[in-house]
C-alpha cells in the first residue's frame, strides 16, 4: 500500500511541476531567436565605450526627459554615497538641496579628456538658477576592473579642471549591479564641492521602462523599451527562462522533483549510442556517404571534455 502511494505522490510531484506556470511559459517561449537586440545587431554588446553612449545619448534627448529627470534625482540623493564617504545633499549656494527639476542640461559629453590624458566614460554639465553649476562625471565598469588608485585620481584631475567655488562635482561609479569602487581613498573626501555616487544599469533598466517617452514619440518608447530589456537580460543576465526557472525552483514541490531529475541524470555513456545515431541520422540528411564514417564519443564519463 505504501508502495502504491509513493507512485501516486511521485506522480503529483511530476504533475505539479508540468501544470507549473513558469514550466509551460519555458516550454513555449522556444529559443527567444526573434527578440530583436540593437546592441547585438550592431556588435557591441558588452562594449562599455557603446553604453556610455547610450547614457549620453538618453540624458541629452529631450524626448527621455522624464527618464533623465528620475535617473538625476536618484544619483543626486545623499542615500546613493558608497560606504565609508560623507552623504551630504548637493545643494545650491544658499545651501538648499538640488533636485533634477533645478538644473538645465548644458552639454553632454562621452569619452572626455582630463588634463591628465586619462579619459573619463561621461560628462554631464547642468547649472542652476540659483547660480549653481553641477558636472556630473560618470566612470561606467561593466567588464573592466579598474586600475590602482583610478577613482581618486579621476576626482583630483576633476577638482584642479573644475575649480569654481560655484561649481559643484559629482563622480559617479557605474556599475551593473552598483557596487563600490576599489580604487576610491581619500581623494577630495574633504572638499566640499565633491560628491561621490554609486549608480547601477539595473537602476537605468527600471528607469526607462517606467518613465517612457511621451505616447505620440512610438518609435522612441519602442527603443526605450529594446535598450531596458536588453540591459536586464544582456548585461544583468535577467532573461525569462532564468526568472521562470528561478520561479520553479522557489516552489518546494517543483524544486524537489527537478533535483530528482538531475540526480538521476544519465551518463554520457549511457545515453552515447542514442547520440551517435541521432547524429548519423541528421548526417544522412545532407550527405548519404557521412552515415559511413566512424563515430566515437570519447569520454564516456561527465566531466571531462567529449572530443
Amino acid at each position: 500500500m505504501a508502495e502504491i502511494e509513493g507512485i501516486q505522490d511521485t506522480a503529483e510531484m511530476f504533475a505539479h511541476l508540468t501544470r507549473h506556470r513558469a514550466w509551460r511559459q519555458l516550454h513555449d517561449r522556444g529559443q527567444g531567436s526573434d527578440r530583436c537586440d540593437p546592441f547585438r545587431a550592431l556588435g557591441v554588446a558588452r562594449r562599455e565605450q557603446s553604453y556610455s553612449s547610450v547614457l549620453a545619448w538618453l540624458l541629452r534627448e529631450r524626448r527621455y526627459a522624464a527618464f533623465a529627470t528620475a535617473w538625476l534625482d536618484t544619483v543626486l540623493a545623499p542615500s546613493a554615497a558608497p560606504p565609508g564617504r560623507s552623504g551630504r545633499a548637493v545643494t545650491d549656494l544658499d545651501g538648499q538641496a538640488l533636485e533634477a527639476a533645478d538644473l538645465t542640461c548644458q552639454s553632454v559629453a562621452s569619452e572626455l579628456p582630463l588634463p591628465s590624458d586619462e579619459r573619463i566614460d561621461l560628462v554631464a554639465q547642468y547649472s542652476s538658477g540659483g547660480g549653481r553649476h553641477v558636472v556630473l562625471a560618470v566612470e561606467n565598469k561593466i567588464h573592466a576592473g579598474e586600475s590602482p588608485g583610478q577613482l581618486d585620481s579621476y576626482v583630483r584631475e576633476l577638482l584642479r579642471q573644475y575649480p569654481d567655488d560655484d561649481t559643484t562635482i559629482v563622480v559617479v561609479f557605474l556599475t551593473p549591479a552598483g557596487r563600490a569602487p576599489i580604487s576610491l581613498g581619500d581623494a577630495g573626501a574633504d572638499n566640499d564641492r565633491l560628491h561621490v555616487r554609486l549608480a547601477s544599469w539595473a537602476e537605468i533598466s527600471t528607469s526607462l521602462g517606467e518613465y517612457l517617452p511621451d505616447r505620440e514619440n512610438e518609435e522612441h518608447r519602442q527603443f526605450a523599451r529594446m535598450i531596458s530589456r536588453h540591459l536586464q537580460e544582456g548585461l544583468m543576465g535577467e532573461t525569462p527562462d532564468r526568472k521562470d526557472t528561478r520561479a520553479l525552483f522557489e516552489d518546494p514541490d517543483c524544486a524537489r522533483t527537478l533535483l530528482r531529475i538531475y540526480e538521476q541524470q544519465p551518463q554520457l555513456g549511457d545515453m552515447r549510442d542514442a547520440w551517435v545515431e541521432r547524429v548519423r541520422e541528421w548526417l544522412e540528411g545532407w550527405d548519404r556517404s557521412w552515415t559511413e564514417i566512424d563515430s566515437r564519443v570519447y569520454p564516456t564519463t561527465r566531466g571531462r571534455k567529449i572530443s
